[in-house]
């Protein structure tokens, strides 16, 4: 049964920097992804979820931003989102709602 309790997880600032260049250079390839919304639940229990990506999405090439990318939609885990956490930016920004920050995951397939 799934019973009203905390669930908020708070990560802490890490050593990138706020710059998504920069962090791109960090990144090597892959996907930044700046915002997502319309996040669902499938499994609540195990954490399971999809959401929408909105905003802006940049395909990483060899370090550097390449292209846009559009049409994503994101399922997984929060255990394997915090089992392939790499890193997070040196400072918070302000969004509205609260604060965030740049994470850098792993890639597993």
């Amino acid at each position: 049964m799934v019973e009203p309790r905390p669930r908020h997880v708070a990560i802490s600032t890490g050593r990138l920097p706020n710059d998504v260049e920069a962090i791109a250079a960090e990144l090597g390839n892959g996907i930044v992804i700046t915002n997502n919304w319309y996040t669902r639940f499938q499994n609540i229990k195990e954490g399971v979820f999809s959401t929408v990506v909105r905003d802006v999405a940049l395909l990483v090439r060899n370090g550097r931003l390449s292209a846009r990318v559009r049409g994503l939609r994101i399922a997984d885990s929060f255990r394997t989102l915090l089992r392939n956490f790499v890193d997070s930016s040196r400072e918070l920004g302000r969004s509205i709602g609260g604060t965030r920050h740049y994470l850098v995951r792993r890639h597993t397939y």
